[in-house]
């Protein structure tokens, strides 16, 4: 603290973007602010609309990601902020997949996989379905309900329902700061940062080398 680590972020960020680099900025203390950058508040509050979704599949890249990696992605990126038992992540994956399978988004049907994708949110909804289910194992719901317990404040956070998103377009389109020092759960403003960068990896990984 007080070694100047934000002082040289900011002068960094603003001599970039003055040599026409596009910067994004992922501000979790909400202190990294240059001119020329243009700020996107994300929060549970009223004063954000916009939210994110970590299921949505990127079109750009849907000849090298599928469904199948796009859960792996998601389910590894999700164990980095809870803990998840063995049985608890094989239960949220099939989950995962029967809501892709209600919104009409199929693994083996590519042309399904533009169609607008489920949220967090839907599966939370599908996790609590499937718990109060009568005919599941007694077994099986103690699985389930472990997993509610573990994924509840993170899958259920408001910024996970909204279907307003940050898009790859508009972050490389110019300089763009993201506030997420709003969002009180750690683990929340982790998965969102994490999804924005494989979004910007794979888009900018099609594009191929810089001539």
């Amino acid at each position: 603290s007080g070694s100047g680590k934000t002082e040289t972020l900011k002068r960094i960020g603003k001599e970039i973007a003055e040599h026409a680099i596009p910067v994004i900025v992922l501000d979790f203390h909400g202190d990294v602010s240059f001119p020329g950058v243009n700020t996107v508040l994300l929060s549970s509050g009223s004063f954000s609309t916009i939210g994110i979704n970590p299921l949505e599949l990127d079109c750009h890249d849907d000849g090298f990601v599928g469904l199948y990696e796009q859960r792996a992605i998601f389910l590894e990126m999700l164990q980095r902020v809870v803990r998840l038992g063995h049985k608890q992540k094989s239960v949220l994956n099939e989950v995962i997949h029967e809501c892709y399978r209600e919104f009409g988004i199929h693994d083996e049907y590519p042309e399904t996989w533009g169609n607008t994708p489920p949220t967090l949110t839907n599966v939370l909804s599908m996790l609590h379905h499937r718990a109060s289910d009568k005919g599941v194992l007694a077994n099986d719901r103690n699985v389930i309900t472990g997993c509610i317990s573990a994924v509840r404040s993170v899958l259920g956070h408001p910024i996970f329902q909204r279907r307003n998103y940050v898009s790859t377009d508009d972050i490389l389109r110019g300089n763009l700061r993201i506030d997420l020092s709003k969002i009180n759960s750690e683990g929340v403003r982790h998965i969102v940062a994490e999804t924005l960068l494989w979004k910007i990896f794979r888009v900018l990984k099609l594009q191929g080398k810089i001539p």
